[in-house]
């Protein structure tokens, strides 16, 4: 999961042109900031989580609208160009989508927004409520399997 605007990994690239990627953040929604906006991709699908606090020049620049508050979430139109926001996050879309070789489309889900988060909550495994019934985060049953394994 990353965070569109945060500073560029220069170690990180995606696609055929080697697009920069923004750094990675840990699958958790306590990472998730409700000023911030991230992509999450599964290479099956991508989730744009969308802070309730986000700058409304980012959102007009995004989305062409200043807030996102009370929109049904099937009229929220992401802007692909015009902008240097829009066209960066276009290009980081494009550059994964030709790292998995396939279209993946990007689902929008605003923080509050119960369905889309709902949706989108599977794929954080780093949350322990989401993954082996709550007892284990992703990376704390992999050390128990490793710690069983080694016995």
């Amino acid at each position: 999961i990353s965070d569109p605007s945060a500073a560029l990994d220069p170690n990180m690239t995606a696609g055929i042109n080697k697009i920069r990627l923004p750094s990675l953040v840990n699958l958790s929604r306590e990472r998730l900031q409700t000023q911030g906006i991230y992509l999450l991709e599964n290479s099956v699908e991508m989730y744009l989580w969308v802070g309730s606090q986000v700058d409304a020049g980012i959102l007009q620049a995004l989305f062409g609208v200043t807030s996102l508050q009370g929109a049904a979430p099937g009229s929220i139109q992401l802007q692909r160009s015009g902008n240097d926001i829009a066209s960066r996050l276009d290009a980081i879309r494009t550059a994964l989508c030709e790292e998995s070789n396939i279209f993946m489309q990007i689902w929008t889900c605003t923080e509050g927004d119960p369905a889309m988060e709902q949706r989108m909550s599977i794929f954080l495994v780093e949350d322990k409520s989401n993954f082996s019934q709550g007892n284990f985060s992703y990376q704390e049953y992999m050390q128990h399997v490793m710690t069983s394994v080694a016995r």
